[in-house]
């Protein structure tokens, strides 16, 4: 059974994830390139929560630990769209 969730839980969720992210400047999980995470919220490279397990896929809006990670906003807008992507290699090139 799902878990029960709020908008304000979720926010809280996201917001520390960024900040944990950001202090280790993980890269983007979906295209394995630099996110700017001060950038706009409307930035296309900018910082957004990603689901492993997406929604729509019956993933939880609060999933357990390890269920998420950081990505672009366009990647992850792509990502909800369909888009596969290749997983990044283990080396900047």
């Amino acid at each position: 059974m799902a878990k029960p969730h709020s908008k304000w839980a979720w926010t809280k969720t996201s917001r520390a994830y960024k900040a944990e992210a950001k202090r280790l400047d993980l890269p983007c999980a979906l295209c394995g390139h630099a996110i700017d995470y001060d950038a706009p919220m409307a930035s296309p490279l900018s910082f957004t929560t990603d689901h492993i397990i997406e929604l729509q896929d019956g993933g939880d809006l609060i999933p357990e630990p390890g269920g998420l990670r950081p990505a672009h906003r366009s990647c992850n807008a792509r990502r909800g769209r369909g888009v596969e992507f290749i997983e990044p290699t283990s080396r900047r090139w």
